[in-house]
């Protein structure tokens, strides 16, 4: 079974972007990008893969959250700490617009 499927992960984009004063964040090669609804129990679940999904490059995992109401956040912040960067919407911002205001924030070569 693939513990991807239905959770919102996709090839989104190849964008270049360099450090810059508008990304002083640390610049990666990629960002995995998971777009959460109330899915605590699946991001427990697929997490740790991505984490360990790469040693040649270096790879950031964000959780964009959509107004969960369960107890999504807790669990990241408790089991993977500062190893998953979390990004709550105030509002469910659906798929599209949700990837995308993550996309903006971000300070890497490639995105899936």
């Amino acid at each position: 079974m693939n513990p991807l499927r239905g959770i919102g992960v996709h090839a989104a984009a190849k964008i270049a972007r360099g450090s810059s004063a508008n990304h002083p964040m640390k610049a990666f090669d990629v960002s995995i990008l998971i777009l959460n609804w109330n899915g605590s129990a699946m991001l427990a679940q697929f997490l740790p893969s991505c984490l360990t999904s790469s040693k040649r490059y270096d790879v950031e995992v964000v959780v964009i959250d959509n107004a969960s109401s369960d107890d999504s956040a807790s669990v990241v912040a408790q089991t993977f700490g500062d190893t998953v960067r979390w990004l709550a919407h105030p509002d469910n911002l659906l798929f599209c617009r949700g990837y995308n205001r993550a996309i903006e924030g971000l300070n890497s070569r490639y995105v899936v």
